[in-house]
């Protein structure tokens, strides 16, 4: 079903670079070869491993350092013809385009372009055996992807409550993918920003909430969570965030200056001065957290440090 429905999602003639994933390379090369199915499509993976190499044949020799301008050369006027899809979780994958979700797939356009995608979605089966989920770790781990890139796709289209659904679903399906936490995570937190952005606080604690239980050890989604409380007045909630945050990671620089801040506009000048130093000390070449540290310093009455 996932081979057949990648094939489904390319125009006659499309080139699909893969940037990794057996469950892609397989089906289709079982699709592509044994079944006859979509001889149309160009087939590449960005490996050079499975299908025939599209930078030629001292690509795999190369140097780490040298692989990605040959990428770049090989797949920059494809993008530019309208032909390349990709399939892949990076969505920065190629310099000065914007990968936009294309059902299962990303499509490369130029920044700023609008993309008139079809409703994929629409005509994919999802055939997902609950058991089978559960006792199949590749299952699972494929199972994520379908709700992880419509969550990418609602996100696009502004839907972020159905984005947050989504990403949630994605972690449901496969919390022990290798792939699932980081991306998640990742995606959370980002889509959290833009939800702060709109004022919608409730939305981004939710987002902030699913980003941190993808990264259990992280300070950055339990300050942001603080952030959060803040912003909607809830001060002594936020107090124990950043103080948790700092429990996790003692050289937070964003804990330290975040606790020296609501200490500042609380007038406890003396926490504040403690706070926004320890900050200095850990981002050193910021002039304006000297500033704001040295002025605690003297509010507070303490000699110049």
């Amino acid at each position: 079903d996932y081979g057949r429905s990648v094939q489904n999602s390319l125009p006659p003639k499309a080139a699909l670079f893969i940037d990794g994933g057996d469950d892609t390379f397989y089906s289709l090369a079982f699709l592509t070869y044994a079944q006859r199915r979509r001889e149309d499509v160009e087939l590449h993976d960005r490996g050079g491993l499975v299908f025939p190499s599209a930078y030629g044949p001292q690509f795999r020799g190369l140097p780490k350092s040298l692989k990605e301008p040959v990428r770049e050369a090989v797949e920059a006027p494809l993008a530019a013809q309208g032909r390349l899809f990709y399939s892949t979780l990076n969505e920065r994958l190629l310099p000065g385009f914007t990968l936009r979700t294309w059902g299962l797939l990303r499509r490369p356009v130029p920044p700023q372009a609008g993309l008139d995608a079809m409703d994929l979605w629409a005509v994919y089966p999802e055939r997902f055996d609950e058991s089978r989920l559960a006792a199949h770790y590749r299952d699972r781990a494929l199972a994520a992807f379908y709700p992880f890139q419509r969550a990418a796709a609602r996100a696009e289209a502004g839907d972020l409550e159905a984005a947050y659904a989504y990403l949630a679903l994605a972690l449901l399906r496969s919390p022990d993918a290798l792939w699932t936490a980081p991306d998640v995570g990742y995606q959370a937190g980002l889509l959290g920003f833009r939800a702060a952005e709109r004022r919608d606080w409730a939305l981004a604690e939710r987002f902030y909430r699913l980003w941190e239980s993808c990264a259990p050890g992280q300070a950055e989604p339990v300050v942001n969570r603080g952030v959060v409380a803040e912003k909607a007045g809830r001060f002594d909630e936020a107090r124990r965030l950043y103080e948790r945050a700092l429990a996790t990671d003692p050289n937070s620089p964003r804990a330290r200056y975040n606790l020296g801040s609501l200490d500042w506009s609380q007038g406890r000048w003396r926490q504040a001065a403690e706070h926004l130093e320890a900050a200095r000390r850990l981002r050193p070449g910021d002039p304006a957290l000297a500033r704001f540290a040295a002025e605690a310093s003297r509010r507070a009455g303490l000699p110049p440090r």
